[in-house]
């Protein structure tokens, strides 16, 4: 063991809107669990190499030759092997104590890195990582193959919801994996004053319900079927449409004919939840198209509770729990006329109950709840470093 202990966090991002993992940083150093912490990341247009975001904590940004070279596949091969070669090298270089691995896609890189430099691992599992949209065919056979045969390299594991960790312990036969959900830090976080900036941006009356979807605007997240269902819901219904993605010319589409479809520009994340408190109801529109999508709890579930705002979710396991057992919310129906009727009946008074029981429960969803699970994970993993190291010492004398 060194006797500054270092945390080496990797991530093939960026490290500009990373809150998970500058959360997880911040938790280590103020228990006492690192020295300091390095994260590791790909270096992006008009960003610095290094950087410093807070005391104990940096960023390394490591630059990529083939980023880029167009794509396909066989090119798609030769930036892993940059990628891979690049984590490798930083990771021999800073020599930590603990290598955190942020998903799937570096995680080779740090379980070679682990045995060049005897660190402890721990994997931290962003998605239910195998079983998204995007990994079908020989590509989920693939990956699927690397995760089971790397996961055993690992020291612990970190999931994001209950159910997803319960799938990685079946699925690959490992102790149940430590929760720790993507939740705000009210340590750093003001709780938010109630706006009205949505309906004066939007010239929307006063009396009208505001129904606001934030958020990558893209298939598989229920923006067409919003659309759809919204067109024919009461007139004093609204719902705004907040965020970018393969969708957003279908929503300023739908925005331009008038009626109940609004379009706003994401803004920067400072400025959020200025909007989201001008709501009456947030709304997320997951489908259940793959298991990560069903275990899913997505970070938009905490803005809108942090909000104070009633949410409408899906009738997936994970979010209802935290919807319905609160009473901060309702469930999608699930068809489209289930949900214009759901729509049409709200009245004020329901929602002003549902909104007073959403900030009733914000304390229950704090960072300083979940970093508890991150830290006893990190104390295990520590104590094992000590324990072979001790060994190793024993051995050689």
């Amino acid at each position: 063991m060194t006797t500054k202990l270092r945390a080496v966090h990797v991530h093939e991002a960026t490290f500009v809107n990373n809150s998970r993992d500058l959360k997880e940083a911040r938790s280590l150093l103020r228990a006492g669990l690192a020295d300091e912490v390095v994260l590791v990341g790909m270096l992006g247009e008009g960003l610095p190499a290094e950087d410093s975001p807070f005391p104990g904590a940096r960023i390394e940004r490591l630059p990529r030759r083939t980023r880029r070279l167009p794509a396909n596949k066989l090119l798609a091969l030769l930036k892993l092997a940059e990628a891979r070669w690049r984590f490798v090298s930083a990771i021999s270089r800073l020599r930590p104590d603990v290598i955190h691995c942020h998903s799937l896609g570096p995680l080779a890189a740090c379980v070679s890195g682990k045995h060049r430099t005897g660190a402890a691992l721990i994997y931290d599992a962003h998605e239910l990582e195998t079983e998204q949209v995007p990994v079908k065919g020989m590509r989920q056979i693939v990956e699927t193959f690397q995760e089971r045969r790397l996961i055993r390299h690992c020291d612990a594991v970190l999931c994001v919801a209950d159910s997803i960790a319960d799938w990685y312990g079946r699925a690959y036969g490992i102790p149940r994996p430590y929760v720790v959900r993507n939740v705000p830090d009210l340590r750093f976080q003001s709780l938010p004053e109630e706006s009205n900036l949505i309906r004066q941006e939007l010239g929307l009356p006063g009396e009208s319900l505001v129904f606001l979807y934030q958020g990558r605007l893209a298939p598989g997240r229920g923006v067409e079927r919003f659309i759809r269902v919204f067109q024919r819901a009461s007139p004093a219904r609204h719902i705004v449409f907040m965020g970018y993605g393969p969708l957003t010319d279908v929503v300023m589409a739908a925005a331009r004919e008038g009626g109940s479809i609004h379009f706003l520009p994401a803004v920067e994340p400072k400025r959020v939840l200025d909007y989201t408190t001008g709501a009456d109801v947030g709304v997320i529109g997951v489908e259940d198209t793959c298991l990560n999508n069903r275990y899913s709890l997505p970070n938009k579930l905490f803005e809108y509770l942090l909000a104070g705002v009633p949410i409408l979710c899906p009738d997936l396991p994970e979010m209802r729990r935290v919807v319905l057992e609160n009473g901060c919310g309702w469930a999608d129906p699930g068809s489209d006329e289930g949900l214009l009727a759901l729509i049409d009946q709200l009245g004020r008074d329901e929602i002003l109950a549902k909104r007073q029981q959403a900030r009733a429960a914000r304390p229950l969803y704090s960072w300083q709840k979940e970093e508890k699970s991150l830290l006893a994970a990190y104390r295990s993993v520590l104590e094992s470093v000590q324990w072979a190291s001790a060994q190793q010492q024993e051995t050689g004398a």
